[in-house]
């Protein structure tokens, strides 16, 4: 009986594959078919296009309720794509300088991880060194020679071993024309320079993907390793005069215009392209470059720079833009990812060149790092204590495969880059929130569940853990107020009395109830349509409630009074002070609270970043709240740009105590 359950459970397995190949290549199909139509100016491409994500919709859809094996799956892109071949399963890295540092050894340590979760032994991890001397002292170098034309020997720590190969050999083998500038670089310690103009001629001799030494992976990496794919298609993009024109897209970086990945087979002729216009920039470089000089590194730089962007978007794409466009998993789903420290940011966009200083709240946090990590002589026995000594924040986004070791900005343009900065405490705190996102990132791939692909996202959020304290905890999450639970809204009710004195508004009240379910009812279940519940992203751990909104939000509900009579005049007089401070296009917190374990920890800053994006999105110019006087969260909301612009004395005869009503301008940020 057992087989005969296994033979039915095979032919489904096999039908539902079937079905999978047949809605795959009709996506694809589908997809020429677009371009063919842009490409004759067809009047009905837009319709064309609609039909096309219509579908791709619909079996993302399909395939949520499907069970899939991905690695039977032919492709998981609805556009034209190849796989690296199997001679292609490399990862390159380039190092100049001396031995490898630790922050790098620490994130191939994790990409070693995501590829044993994938199971694929084809995968190869090469390292890039100038020559051999360059590792003589360091005692993880075995130099062994090998089959490989510029293989050195090896590089091993722990279980890891990486091949060493030399870009001098390969220099003078690929481009022996051009090698007296690529030396002379070398020799002036240009090191990222030659990093960036190397990365292009491994890639094109060897295919693959080369990524910076200081990157380190993230959940969808995995699901990248099991189905290496590139797109390859033909496409037209529409130039600044309004003409459409023809490209062949087949190669990918990680994210924007970033230049840190690259992922493609070998041979690629775009990238043969840019590398030309790198050999005809390098045979004018002076031969009397300064050395190691940062304004004309930034000047190579931006040679290069201005030749990369032209592949923006036509023989190049992202691959978080194509997982979000084309993949058929994509869920739309985001999630809170680690991002940067508030005021730890460059101040000038290259691209635009617009000057964006420091607000007062960046002011403020960018002070308080630098004097806590210099009073730590910037050193801390644990990387994770990072989060105590600034404000970490985290932001909601879709998660890419891949993350540099860098700290970025939740202000677009604006993210740190070494070689943009001129701030020496910037260029530290780089380094030490490097530290942080390994530690941060090597907890979560320990306490397991964590690869996409391998396992699902449901049980990875379920995953039980203890945690002592925040520092050691990813991020947080909000779910909306109906889809909390009765034994969290019972929790939020008691938080309640801890933000304020309504255990003297309760008692008493019209229903007769305990103070807490009197909250409940008065406080908490007419505002769920506002509420968000506060979770540990990894535990799911309760940890806190949220009550925003617009003014128009809060008009629309008619909440109950439960109280007694004798506190009508209080509330009048309260909500008459509210009314009378607040403008149409405010956003207002009428609750924040926090249970205990969760307060200190920098959870509030991820809670005010939430609450500032959906301020955003209803297009509110100011965050309202009211806090008591007495409270210690009034210097928390001072610091973080809070103003006081009203002053309720009415309930000091009673609670010996003043509400200060405090807004955050939005459109001054």
């Amino acid at each position: 009986m057992a087989t005969i359950n296994l033979d039915v459970e095979t032919i489904e397995n096999n039908i539902l594959h079937g079905e999978f190949e047949q809605r795959i290549n009709s996506l694809k199909l589908n997809f020429l078919k677009l371009q063919q139509s842009i490409k004759e100016k067809n009047q009905d491409s837009e319709e064309y296009k609609k039909h096309f994500h219509l579908q791709l919709e619909a079996m993302r859809e399909w395939i949520s309720r499907s069970n899939l094996d991905i690695s039977r799956c032919s492709s998981l892109f609805a556009v034209p794509t190849q796989q690296l071949g199997e001679d292609e399963k490399l990862i390159h890295r380039v190092w100049m300088g001396g031995g490898l540092p630790e922050p790098t050894k620490s994130a191939m340590l994790q990409w070693d991880a995501a590829i044993q979760a994938v199971n694929d032994n084809a995968y190869k991890s090469i390292i890039w060194v100038w020559d051999e001397d360059q590792l003589r002292t360091d005692s993880h170098y075995v130099s062994t020679g090998g089959a490989g034309e510029f293989t050195l020997g090896q590089y091993r720590f722990g279980d890891h071993v990486s091949h060493v190969n030399s870009l001098k050999m390969l220099a003078l083998a690929k481009a022996e024309d051009y090698f007296s500038a690529v030396n002379l670089l070398h020799d002036k310690g240009y090191f990222a320079t030659l990093s960036d103009y190397f990365r292009f001629m491994i890639v094109i001799e060897f295919g693959g993907m080369y990524m910076d030494s200081d990157t380190i992976p993230y959940k969808p990496a995995a699901l990248f390793l099991a189905k290496p794919e590139v797109p390859d298609y033909s496409h037209y993009v529409q130039n600044d005069a309004g003409e459409w024109q023809c490209h062949h897209l087949d190669w990918m970086n990680l994210f924007l215009d970033e230049t840190g990945l690259i992922v493609a087979r070998k041979n690629n002729q775009s990238l043969r392209s840019i590398l030309d216009k790198l050999h005809e920039q390098y045979m004018r470089l002076p031969q009397d470059m300064p050395y190691k000089n940062r304004e004309f590194e930034l000047f190579v730089f931006e040679q290069l720079y201005d030749e990369w962007k032209l592949h923006i978007g036509c023989s190049f794409m992202s691959h978080d833009e194509l997982t979000q466009a084309y993949s058929v998993l994509f869920d739309h789903q985001t999630e809170p990812v680690l991002c940067g420290m508030r005021g730890m940011r460059l101040s000038h966009d290259i691209i635009t060149g617009i000057h964006l200083p420091l607000d007062e709240q960046e002011g403020q946090s960018y002070d308080r790092c630098i004097a806590n990590l210099t009073q730590a002589d910037w050193t801390l026995d644990n990387a994770l204590d990072l989060a105590l000594m600034g404000d970490v924040y985290y932001v909601d986004e879709v998660p890419r495969m891949a993350y540099p070791l860098q700290l970025r900005s939740d202000i677009e343009h604006y993210h740190y880059y070494n070689v943009l900065s001129t701030d020496e405490h910037l260029d530290r705190v780089n380094q030490v929130f490097g530290d942080f996102m390994i530690a941060s990132n090597q907890q979560a791939i320990e306490r397991g569940l964590f690869w996409h692909g391998v396992t699902s996202r449901a049980e990875a959020n379920i995953q039980p853990h203890n945690h002592n304290r925040l520092t050691a905890r990813e991020a947080v999450r909000f779910i909306p107020g109906d889809q909390t639970s009765e034994t969290d809204r019972h929790e939020m009710a008691k938080l309640i009395f801890e933000t304020s004195y309504l255990e003297y508004c309760s008692a008493g009240n019209v229903l007769g109830l305990n103070l807490t379910e009197l909250q409940k009812k008065q406080n908490i279940e007419p505002y769920l349509s506002l509420l968000k519940g506060i979770y540990d992203y990894s535990s799911s751990e309760f940890m806190g409630f949220v009550i925003s909104g617009s003014c128009a939000q809060y008009d629309a509900i008619k909440a109950p009074y439960y109280y007694r009579d004798d506190m009508k005049a209080v509330d009048n007089a309260y909500d008459d002070f509210v009314l009378t401070h607040l403008r149409d296009d405010d956003y207002f917190i009428s609750t924040v609270a926090l249970k205990s374990s969760a307060r200190g920890q920098g959870v509030f800053s991820q809670v005010f970043n939430r609450v500032k994006k959906d301020a955003q999105a209803k297009q509110c110019s100011r965050v309202v709240l009211t806090v008591y006087e007495s409270s210690e969260a009034l210097a928390i909301y001072q610091k973080m740009g809070f103003e006081v612009i009203g002053t309720f004395d009415y309930v000091q005869d009673i609670f010996f105590d003043n509400v200060q009503l405090l807004a955050y301008n939005m459109t001054d940020r």
